[in-house]
C-alpha cells in the first residue's frame, strides 16, 4: 500500500477512534488535552511507540531558531513511515507549515481538527469529528 493510501486509512481510523471522545463544559485547552490523550491511546492501541511533544523537523522562528518546534503526537511504526498528528481547531499557518515539512521528510501528517466542516490543507490528512 502506498503512503497516500496508508495516510487516508490512518486518518479515517483515527477519526473513528476520536468519534468516541466526549467533552462538555471544557475550555479549549482542556478539550485539546483530552484529544491529544485520545490520539496517544490510539497509537498505543496499535502497538506503536508514541511520543508527545515530539521534535519537529521545523526550527522555531528567530531568535530561537537553534531549537525545534514540537508536534502534539508522533507515532513510530515498525511497518511504515512515522505518523505525526497536530490537534488544532483552526488552520494556523504555523501548523500548515510544520505538517508540510513533516510530509516532505517522509512522515504521514494528520490534522486532528474539531469540526467536520474544516478544509484540509493540501497534502495533510484531516480527521474531523
Amino acid at each position: 500500500m502506498d503512503v497516500a493510501a496508508q495516510g487516508e486509512r490512518l486518518a479515517a481510523d483515527l477519526g473513528r477512534w476520536l468519534a468516541e471522545v466526549t467533552f462538555v463544559d471544557l475550555d479549549t485547552d482542556d478539550v485539546t488535552a483530552r484529544i491529544i490523550d485520545a490520539v496517544a491511546r490510539w497509537g498505543q492501541a496499535r502497538g506503536w511507540r508514541v511520543y508527545r511533544r515530539a521534535p519537529s523537523v521545523v526550527p522555531l522562528p528567530p531568535p530561537m531558531q537553534q531549537r525545534h518546534s514540537v508536534l502534539d503526537v508522533a507515532c513510530a511504526r515498525p511497518d511504515g513511515p512515522p505518523v505525526v498528528i497536530e490537534v488544532d481547531h483552526t488552520d494556523r499557518a504555523r501548523t500548515v507549515q510544520k505538517l508540510t515539512a513533516e510530509a516532505d521528510a517522509g512522515r504521514i501528517p494528520i490534522v486532528g481538527a474539531r469540526g467536520a466542516s474544516a478544509a484540509s490543507p493540501r497534502r495533510h490528512l484531516r480527521c474531523g469529528w
